[in-house]
């Protein structure tokens, strides 16, 4: 559960043993998160704001700390070595929303390393990245098919292969809806792509649509 939407004590405790970690954009909301997971239970973190001296604190609170470019990763890298897993934000350079105020993925985005530039890296200083253990992407926003997600994930399949097999994880982020009904089999599919084929572990992140419906306005 992404806490973004909500960040509410007493839901927050309700969805333990509901989902299986929680993810944090600041450091209050690590702490907050792992308050209430104790020691059970994935917290991963991802902002463009991270801050270095915050790193021993987040290191203790997060088994995921994920960079959004390639200078951050370098500096979180030295300062928390092996206390906590590494992992990168990519734009996979997709487009699915129209409206580039919620689109993550648009022409300016400074939301993640492009996914031409990590390519770039890959092909001339691969060492770079030899400490990295996983990648986390977020190209969409409240969208009500799976489709896109499928779509992101065949496409970074066909850029990163090589960068995939020596991974241990992936986090597919959100932007999508849970609607009762709704066809989960592109979901199931590119979960299925990226264990069968490079034996990662599969994080997925939804915020919003957890607790959207959760109150009323009556």
């Amino acid at each position: 559960y992404a806490l973004k939407p909500l960040g509410h004590l007493d839901a927050l405790r309700w969805m333990v043993g509901h989902v299986d970690g929680m993810a944090a954009s600041s450091l209050y909301e690590a702490r907050l998160a792992r308050e209430v997971l104790g020691k059970e239970g994935t917290v991963s973190i991802t902002s463009p704001g991270l801050r270095l001296d915050e790193s021993e604190e987040l290191a203790s609170y997060c088994d995921h700390i994920v960079c959004n470019s390639l200078p951050q990763y370098e500096r979180f890298q030295r300062a928390v070595g092996s206390r906590c897993a590494l992992g990168l934000r990519v734009n996979p350079q997709l487009s699915f929303v129209q409206d580039e105020r919620y689109d993550p993925c648009h022409a300016g985005s400074k939301l993640g390393m492009p996914l031409t530039q990590l390519v770039e890296l890959l092909a001339h200083r691969p060492e770079s990245l030899r400490q990295l253990q996983g990648l986390h992407f977020h190209s969409n926003c409240d969208s009500e098919t799976f489709a896109p997600l499928l779509t992101t994930v065949r496409h970074l399949d066909r850029h990163l292969a090589p960068l995939l097999g020596r991974l241990k994880w992936i986090n597919l982020g959100g932007g999508y809806l849970l609607e009762p009904g709704q066809d989960r089999g592109p979901l199931c599919e590119a979960v299925h792509l990226l264990k069968s084929r490079y034996g990662l572990t599969v994080y997925f992140e939804p915020g919003a649509a957890l607790v959207r419906a959760a109150g009323s306005d009556g």
